[in-house]
Order: structure tokens, then sequence, then C-alpha cells
């Protein structure tokens, strides 16, 4: 419990209290005034201010805290006021009772903003006499109150420390937060309340920083368990603060080195680093590294160190790395250490550029003793992505001399491999430019393919002694195809086989029905074909009804029925006959332009202007013009593209 007590005496209390020696005159002066006022109380008064329970002895309070102010004066007064401060005032005469001759109460107030205040006691007796009295407070805001958020995780301690200038309490329990050195860790002041320009301190147990922000990206270097405190500090010092255990777990360095030159002889040195060993940032700078070579033979320290074999063959050179915590990481890789080995060199190419689908004959001149020369094994690689001079399973093997057909463009490297009878070897490369070639086509026609059925159907006069000739004419040439006969008097109908007719576009077609000798007086016959196309497109012909008394003939002109004139088009599917030819593996499409022009003699006042149309995918231009003779034209042309892809064939399509 803290008191602040304020004592505010009368002016006859500090005569009568100073230490001095009194005259008989003034004792006499003294008695004569104190006799009168027995009978004129004047008010004398205690002072006193009373608030809750908190260690200290400083007139500190919060905003929105109750201050009690306790009073005590000596005999009741006439009017009593207490001055807070805070542009408030307050009769105390309501809050107080007479005990004993003195005037004794209480009176409570709340500050709303911090800030120092100095409250006045006042009081007047009935002749208007007053005295007062001065109290200093300091109101202070509350400590702020938040959260601590670790990489967005808010951390909830087992007890919550809400310090200030007047306690150093802290949590009895504290959360734990596992990490590894030099991680980062977002650490975030949330659920702050009611508070505005605060200073945050963060305390890792290796650093401190003060800072405005309520945010910070912070790291531990070592390994160990680390108390991070975060303090909210106000303007006027009120504040708090929240910890957590961080507890830093030491991460394993991962061991690596390279080899800068991986294929070497007897006795010459091999150059290792182990620049591309890693651990954390904090730890890299003290990792210590031990080299093995062959399981123990010999050892090395540091992170770039060289070596020399003595004995051809794959040996193993084993890293091992160790940090500052005693981790430690190994990795092992092995090297080829080689005898002197073959010469071998390529020959340049006579000519400088390569075709695709071109034969080339690839030379190597090599070098070695004599004895082994002849023993040589020549290894040639065509791919510089597949290359492992220490594999040469990879190469094709061959001779001296080496045959190779590019079937594609290619730009890239060729090498070749000479090895000896005990395994040395050497190789030799140089770059290779195979240019593409434009592939050949060649239209060899076009033609309408169609199944051709022809069909005799007669009246009911019989007669078995008539054929049928059913011939093809090409231009002016005629080819039997079939003979139909009616076998009995009760065959009305006679048909041929479908017989599959190849017909050039480039000719006249026409189909042509005799029969061998007259028909009967009173006998009909009709003659039909049907013509059965690729797209499944059938068209059938007749001869209608012929009379009979002489020969019955029917030709009919398959041309007519094939080709549009009005527009330049065939009614019926059209087989393009072509070849293609690329060395290479590339796709080919084949684009084919069908065009067909015709030119009109017309008369006109002034030419029309020229015209360009395209209806169901054909291009239509028609060109107007008039010759030195003055007779005028028009010329019309007709074209239509067809594309077929072809892929993966090479060769002849």
């Amino acid at each position: 419990m803290r008191k602040y007590i304020i004592k505010a005496e009368s002016w006859l209390s500090r005569i009568l209290n100073r230490k001095r020696k009194f005259s008989l005159a003034t004792a006499i002066t003294a008695i004569t005034i104190i006799s009168f006022l027995v009978s004129v109380p004047i008010p004398l008064f205690n002072f006193e201010v009373k608030t809750f329970e908190i260690e200290g002895d400083i007139n500190e309070f919060r905003t929105g805290e109750t201050v009690s102010f306790s009073f005590n004066v000596m005999h009741t007064p006439a009017r009593a006021l207490i001055v807070f401060g805070d542009g408030q005032m307050e009769d105390i005469l309501p809050y107080g009772e007479a005990i004993n001759g003195r005037f004794i109460g209480t009176i409570n107030h709340s500050y709303a903003l911090q800030g120092k205040y100095t409250p006045i006691l006042q009081v007047w007796n009935e002749w208007g006499t007053y005295s007062t009295d001065v109290l200093d407070l300091f109101i202070k805001n509350a400590p702020p109150d938040f959260d601590i958020a670790l990489n967005g995780e808010i951390i909830e301690p087992g007890v919550k420390n809400e310090g200030s200038l007047r306690t150093s309490k802290k949590p009895t329990s504290l959360f734990e937060y596992e990490i590894y050195e030099d991680d980062k860790v977002e650490i975030a002041v949330v659920n702050l309340l009611d508070a505005e320009n605060l200073t945050y301190i963060y305390d890792t147990g290796e650093q401190q920083i003060s800072s405005k922000e309520a945010f910070q990206l912070l790291s531990w270097k070592n390994k160990g368990r680390y108390p991070l405190t975060v303090t909210a500090v106000g303007s006027l010092g009120e504040l708090s603060y929240r910890t957590v255990n961080i507890n830093v777990h030491n991460k394993a360095p991962k061991a690596d080195f390279s080899i800068k030159n991986r294929m070497v002889f007897l006795d010459s040195k091999i150059e290792l680093s182990a620049e591309n060993s890693s651990d954390t940032p904090s730890d890299k700078n003290s990792l210590k590294y031990l080299w093995n070579f062959d399981g123990g033979r010999s050892y090395k320290y540091g992170k770039q160190v060289s070596y020399s074999f003595a004995e051809a063959g794959t040996h193993n050179i084993t890293l091992t790395v160790k940090d500052n915590d005693g981790e430690i990481s190994s990795i092992t890789k092995s090297v080829y250490i080689d005898n002197p080995y073959p010469l071998i060199s390529l020959q340049e190419l006579e000519i400088p550029v390569i075709q695709e689908g071109e034969q080339i004959i690839f030379h190597a001149d090599s070098f070695d003793d004599d004895e082994e020369v002849i023993r040589l094994l020549y290894y040639w690689n065509f791919d510089s992505e597949d290359f492992d001079p220490l594999n040469v399973s990879t190469f094709e093997l061959g001779g001296w001399k080496y045959k190779k057909v590019y079937e594609d463009d290619y730009k890239g490297y060729l090498t070749v491999a000479a090895v000896d009878s005990l395994g040395q070897y050497s190789f030799d490369a140089m770059e290779v430019q195979v240019i593409n070639v434009d592939p050949q086509v060649s239209a060899n026609g076009a033609s309408f393919i169609t199944n051709i059925t022809f069909h005799v159907l007669r009246n009911d006069i019989a007669y078995d002694d008539l054929d049928f000739i059913c011939s093809l004419v090409k231009d002016d040439s005629k080819f039997l195809l079939s003979s139909l006969t009616f076998e009995n008097s009760t065959e009305f109908t006679v048909s041929s086989d479908e017989t599959q007719l190849d017909l050039s576009v480039l000719n006249d077609w026409k189909i042509e029905i005799n029969s061998s000798d007259l028909l009967p007086e009173n006998a009909t016959v009709e003659m039909q074909v049907d013509l059965k196309f690729l797209d499944g497109q059938v068209l059938s012909l007749s001869s209608g009804q012929l009379s009979g008394g002489s020969i019955a003939s029917w030709v009919e002109d398959l041309t007519s029925h094939f080709y549009n004139g009005k527009d330049c088009s065939y009614n019926v599917p059209i087989t393009i006959r072509s070849q293609i030819y690329d060395p290479s593996v590339d796709d080919v499409s084949f684009v084919m332009t069908y065009f067909e022009e015709k030119l009109f003699e017309i008369e006109c006042e002034s030419l029309p202007d020229d015209l360009v149309y395209s209806e169901n995918g054909i291009v239509y231009k028609i060109d107007y013009f008039e010759s030195l003779l003055g007779v005028q034209y028009a010329h019309l042309t007709a074209s239509q593209e067809f594309t077929t892809q072809f892929e993966d064939h090479p060769f002849l399509l």
C-alpha cells in the first residue's frame, strides 16, 4: 500500500511550531489571541491521497486508473473543492463527514490522457479565510499489450508478461521454437492493443536491435538455446515484453568437390577444389577439409589441393568436411589415370559443305609404336551431346576410314578415338555441318479411277444367238471390256463383272455397246453402265429403249459427264500420281495446284476491270485485253490447291 500524505497547517500552527524563544509580551499577546479564537473556529486540515496497492513510492498512475484522494480537515469548512488539473474540479463537501472535530472523506477521479498533473485542494471558513495545498501526479499510458508471431505463427507462452516500469516479473514458462542456423525468421508484433508511437527492442541473445518497425527478419548464427525477447516501449517509458525460447540446431554440411582435369597421365597433377561444398553461411568459412586418396594411402588438408598418382587405372578420392559443431559429411569420386596414349588426327574433308543424304568418308591418321599402331581400334561418335571420352562403348567401332550418311541437316562435332591394346587412347574431333536439301517432286499424271459394270435388259422376245459387245473408247482407239449373252429365254437381264478402270484426264473417253447381229422385229433392249468412284459416288447411264429389226448400238461420251465446262471443274474424284524424293527424315508436304485456263473472244465498247474471286476453294481470275490487231479477249483461269502431309518417309513416296 502506497500513501502520499501532505499536511496543510493553519498560520497559527506554524507560529506555535516555530522553534524560538518568545518574549513575555509575545506570550501575552498569543494567549489573548487564543482566548479570542476559542469562540471562532479556524479551518485546519490534513490532505491525504490513497491509491491501489503497488510497489514503490512514486506518484504514478495509468490512464483511466482510479485515483483516490483522501482529505482530513480540522473543523468543518464552509467551502472546499479540489481542482484536478485536467480542466475538472469537484466540491468535496458531499464526500466527507465531521468526526471528532475534523472533516474527513475520500473522492475519486481518473485521467484520460498521460502527462504530469498538479491537483490543488482549497478550503474556506465562514469568514472567507482559505488555505491550499498542491500534489504532483504522473499519469502514464498502460503498457502495450501484444503477441509475438514467428513466421506467421502466433506464439502463446504459458504466462504473458505485462512488465512496466513498476515490475520486473517474467513468464514462468516459455514457448519453444525450433530452427536451424542462419534460417531467416520473420518476427512480428501482432494483436497490438491501444498503443501508438512505440519503440521495439529485439533481443535475440546474439544481438539487440531497436526499431520503430513492428517487424524484423532475423537469424541466429550459432547452435544453442536463445531467449528471444521483444520489448515494446511507449513515449513515457511504459513497456511490456514477450519472450520465447529459440532452439537453434546445427545443419550438417554437404561435401562436394570438382576435378579440374578428369583425364590425366601418370605423375601429372590433379587439381581438386572443395568450393562446391555447402553449409550455412555462418559455418561455411569455418569448415575443415580432409582429402583421402585410395582409401587412406595418402591424406591432404585444405579447400583446394593438388595430387598426382603413381599408378595407372581408376583411383578413388574422398573428401570429408567438418563444421565448427563437429558435424561431418563425405563424398567419393573416381578419376582415371592413363598411360601415354596414341595420337590420332582427323583429316580435313575435301568438300567444305555436306548435304543431307550424301555419303561422306572420314579419314583418321594415327601414330603409336610400330607394334601397337596395327592393333589400334577406332571408335567413332557422331553425336556431340552423347560424347563421353571416358566411355567409348557409346561410340561406333570402325576402321581408320569410316563411311557416314547424314539423313538430316545437322551441326555438331564428329569425334574419333584410337585405343591401343593396353587401353590407352586419344581422340580428335572436328566440326561438321550438314545442310538441308530441297525435296524433289515429279507429277506423272492425273486420272479418274472407277469400277465399271455393263447391263443389258430385254423384253419377253427370246433370243440366245446374239452377243452384246461392251467396249471402252480412248480417243480413237477401242478396247474390248466384256461380251454379254442371254443364256436362256427366262433371262431378262445380263451384267458384266465389275472392272476397275484408270482413265487419264488427258484423253477423251467413251463407252460403246453393240449387238453382234440384228435384233428380232418385236424385240426391245436397254443398255446401261454403272461407274463407281473412290469416294463412293455412282454414275449410272442408260441408252433408253432400243427397238428391234436392226443392230442395237449405243455410244456414250464419259468425258462430258466427268468435266463441267461451265466452271472448269470435275464432277468426279481425280487421282494425282506423283513422286517425291527427299534424302532426309524431314516431314514432307505435297502441295498440288490444279490450273485450267480458257481464252474467249469478246466485243464491247470498253474493256471491263479485271476480276478475281473465290468460290468453293477455287480461285477464279478474269483478265481482259485487246490484241495488236484490235481483237478483244477475256482470259479466264481457275486454280485449286490441295495439300497432303507425309511423315517419316526418307525416300520415294
